[in-house]
């Protein structure tokens, strides 16, 4: 990559295009490759600036060029804050709409296909997390809004049962909500939550395993994102990135953090360029990639009103510092869900 500018804005590849380009004229080969690809699928969320619910998917690619996906749009009915979303292929699951209990899935491989209701989870819940491991999808936590408080349950499901499965043994050590989760060779870690500093792990390969609490964060934070992360840069081990989201105080949270679990310690790795909260954020091509949620929250009516204002952009860290890129999601969009996918499964839309 090249600098474009003073604000470390970077260009990225056409590969959006391309790969549209290319699947149109050899169908029959298209997205055939030795090694699998990612990309990132973002689904629905929230327009702050035009107060209402976002009904589209888009993807981005690893390298940073983004389109509409071609993914059927979500019935605005049952659109809601907080969802969430994993890959279980070739089925996307979309979970936490309407009521909070209601589940959608799409066939990744048949996009004749339309989205399809399935089994719902057993509690209703906004703003937990997610996350897919060996055939199996994980939320946990969450906002009840049913009762108004913060869930410690755990649900699971698998394509083999079809349903939802509330796994008692498993539940969080304390309720969380507004967290994030990542998983890394079978061991599940859950970061932060309102009124939280602290991570702590579930070995998912081990039976009758336990919680354990890990080191904290230096501070509290929520409506944060989290992604995998190369140890000491070296691809050779895996640790986390957290960046992003809120302090106790509501004030946006510039300052980024790694975890090396060979260490059980966090380090910095810098500040942002841009604040946010409700984004997300996923490792493309190596690289920690944060993308959309809100940057600015604006008051109206005095003190009464408060308008969040969403961001398109999106933002990596590269060469030891956070970098803005000159590529923009479609649509700006704030607390939507999303899923890693692989790169050929998905294409742009042609609309």
């Amino acid at each position: 990559m090249r600098r474009v500018d003073q604000v470390s804005w970077f260009p990225v590849g056409p590969k959006a295009l391309v790969a549209t380009f290319l699947c149109i004229l050899l169908s029959s080969s298209c997205g055939a490759q030795e090694e699998q690809i990612d990309s990132v699928v973002l689904l629905g969320g929230w327009s702050g600036s035009s107060q209402e619910f976002l009904t589209d998917s888009e993807l981005i690619f690893d390298d940073l060029s983004t389109c509409v996906a071609q993914i059927p749009h979500l019935d605005p009915g049952l659109a809601r804050f907080g969802s969430v979303a994993s890959f279980l292929d070739p089925q996307l699951i979309l979970c936490g709409l309407l009521d909070g209990t209601y589940c959608l899935s799409v066939d990744l491989r048949n996009m004749a296909e339309s989205w399809q209701s399935m089994a719902g989870l057993n509690e209703a819940r906004e703003y937990a997390t997610s996350c897919q491991y060996e055939g199996k999808m994980y939320v946990m936590g969450g906002y009840s809004p049913t009762f108004g408080t913060a869930l410690s349950s755990v649900e699971i499901y698998d394509l083999d049962s079809l349903r939802w499965k509330v796994d008692r043994s498993m539940a969080l050590p304390s309720p969380r909500e507004r967290h994030c989760s990542v998983v890394i060779d079978g061991v599940l870690y859950v970061i932060g939550g309102v009124g939280y500093d602290s991570m702590i792990s579930y070995d998912l390969t081990q039976e009758n395993a336990e919680w354990h609490t890990l080191a904290s964060l230096p501070e509290v934070r929520y409506d944060h994102a989290c992604a995998s992360y190369p140890v000491d840069w070296d691809q050779e081990s895996t640790g986390i990135v957290v960046a992003g989201g809120s302090s106790i105080e509501e004030e946006f949270i510039l300052e980024t953090w790694f975890y090396d679990p060979t260490i059980n310690a966090w380090q910095s790795m810098g500040k942002m360029w841009n604040p946010r909260k409700g984004h997300g954020m996923a490792s493309l091509g190596g690289i920690a990639t944060v993308f959309g949620g809100f940057d600015f929250v604006r008051l109206i009516q005095g003190n009464a009103t408060k308008l969040y204002l969403e961001t398109d952009m999106i933002e990596i860290f590269e060469n030891g510092q956070w970098l803005g890129v000159s590529s923009h999601l479609s649509t700006p969009r704030m607390d939507f869900a999303h899923s890693v996918v692989p790169q050929n499964i998905v294409q742009c839309s042609l609309n």
